[in-house]
């Protein structure tokens, strides 16, 4: 029900049917880790056997601030990304992105994001080198905002107040 959003807040990201149908050479090399996730069963098995350093590897070629994922926040991930299903329920989140929501995403191509959409990306993350971010939600929306902000893809880590300030701004007006 479109009606139960009021307001939609994006981090670091563009929307999947754009990401899947532009694809080229330079984003499969810079988003592999989107691509890998397709395999069925063996990316489980592959970060299964190492995690920490599957997350420590991560954390460096995504972010910006050094230091911002700080030991206390790399076993919280750690802790998180163990339990039960975690791994699993991730990578399934990547294998629809590629084909249910690409599917619906399709199919919906003349609809709009009719509320308010506020998009933060990381200036030095892999998104803002790829695409024009706030134009490819402007594509999708009826009202978008946005801006990068001086990070990479973990925002939150790496950007919390910039971050806290204009999303009590976005969800207050």
């Amino acid at each position: 029900d479109p009606a139960a959003v009021t307001r939609l807040g994006v981090l670091d990201s563009v929307p999947t049917h754009t990401v899947v149908a532009r694809t080229d050479r330079h984003l499969a090399a810079a988003y592999w880790h989107f691509f890998c996730s397709q395999a069925p069963a063996l990316p489980e098995v592959r970060i299964s056997a190492a995690p920490e350093p599957f997350l420590r590897y991560l954390f460096r070629a995504l972010t910006f601030r050094a230091g911002a994922i700080d030991e206390a926040m790399v076993r919280e991930y750690l802790r998180a990304f163990t339990l039960p299903g975690t791994i699993r329920a991730t990578l399934e989140d990547y294998r629809a992105a590629a084909a249910r929501d690409f599917e619906d995403d399709e199919r919906d191509l003349a609809k709009r994001v009719r509320c308010p959409v506020l998009a933060i990306w990381g200036e030095f993350g892999k998104m803002h080198g790829m695409f024009d971010v706030l134009a490819t939600w402007k594509e999708k929306a009826e009202s978008v905002e946005g801006h990068p902000l001086p990070c990479g893809h973990f925002i939150p880590e790496e950007a919390p107040e910039e971050l806290l300030t204009d999303l009590r701004s976005f969800l207050a007006s």
